[in-house]
């Protein structure tokens, strides 16, 4: 009875010990509502800061090309 009650123990003890060290995975905590908000209205912030300096870049390029073209056409 006494090895009997030895060996379920140990048994007991190694399926705890191996058991435990396999449930611990490396997971990201969830973000807060905080974090999340904060990362959308930074996202959106950069959108329409980038929309207007897109527009503003193409119009230079236009205004560029109708210089290049006046002056094409002046020199003629």
């Amino acid at each position: 009875m006494g090895k009997t009650l030895i060996y379920i123990f140990v048994s007991m003890l190694f399926s705890i010990l191996i058991f435990s060290a396999c449930s611990k995975e490396d997971v990201e905590p969830e973000k807060g509502i905080i974090e999340e908000f904060t990362q959308r209205t930074g996202r959106e912030a950069a959108e329409n800061i980038k929309s207007p300096l897109d527009k503003a870049r193409a119009l230079q390029e236009k205004s560029a090309e109708n210089v290049s073209r006046s002056d094409s056409l002046l020199n003629e």
